[in-house]
């Protein structure tokens, strides 16, 4: 690895950015489960109308929303990283910045 502290920095960061890319991977596909599942509540509840039909709307519903939150939080994480980087990037000058 290179002595550089910029660049170790911006590898450091290229690391961080692309665990969180894989994280946010993770969470779109449970959103998207998640929201399968919500419309699947939907159609049993306006099928059976029973309390455990709202219950199980109303849990599953939270679910999503919880997950949505998240996706929202790691997407907003991940843009200030790659705009950090990216701006980390714009100031290192290969050999110059050691």
């Amino acid at each position: 690895m290179s002595t550089d502290p910029l660049a170790q920095r911006i590898a450091r960061m290229h690391t961080t950015i692309e665990h969180k890319r894989e994280i946010r991977a993770v969470l779109l596909e449970q959103v998207e489960a998640w929201r399968n599942l919500v419309q699947d509540a939907r159609l049993r509840n306006l099928m059976t109308e029973t309390p455990l039909s709202c219950t199980d709307l109303k849990e599953t519903s939270r679910h999503l929303l919880i997950a949505e939150d998240e996706l929202i939080r790691v997407s907003a994480e991940l843009e200030v990283l790659t705009e950090q980087r990216d701006s980390l990037l714009r100031e290192w000058v290969p050999g110059v910045n050691v």
